[in-house]
């Protein structure tokens, strides 16, 4: 119950702070609706929130024997939402440098 409530405290911050933001700056945040980049809102609910994040992808491979980190290039609504939760730009850039890679076994046993 503990962790529900939590999880519901996050989102409700998620929500709040952008939809603060964009009142303070008279703003409305574009391309979060799916099938509609066109569209506006100044009210995001946290889901379409976090489903513009979710394209982010990391992938681990290995070349000559050495990891490597893979980081999907941020779209410009993600850019724009790390701007609005007071976020740096660069966040995800410096989770690819500081993620801990061990060797990488791409064979089968």
């Amino acid at each position: 119950m503990y962790l529900l409530s939590l999880a519901l405290r996050v989102l409700t911050l998620v929500e709040w702070a952008v939809r603060e933001r964009l009142r303070e700056q008279g703003a409305s945040l574009r391309g979060i609706y799916a099938g509609q980049p066109g569209r506006k809102t100044v009210r995001p609910s946290a889901e379409l929130l976090l489903g513009a994040m979710k394209t982010i992808s990391l992938s681990l491979v290995e070349v000559d024997g050495r990891p490597h980190a893979l980081l999907s290039p941020l779209t410009e609504v993600q850019k724009r939402l790390l701007e609005l939760w007071d976020l740096p730009p660069d966040l995800y850039d410096k989770l690819v440098c500081g993620f801990p890679i061990s060797a990488i076994s791409t064979s089968e046993p």
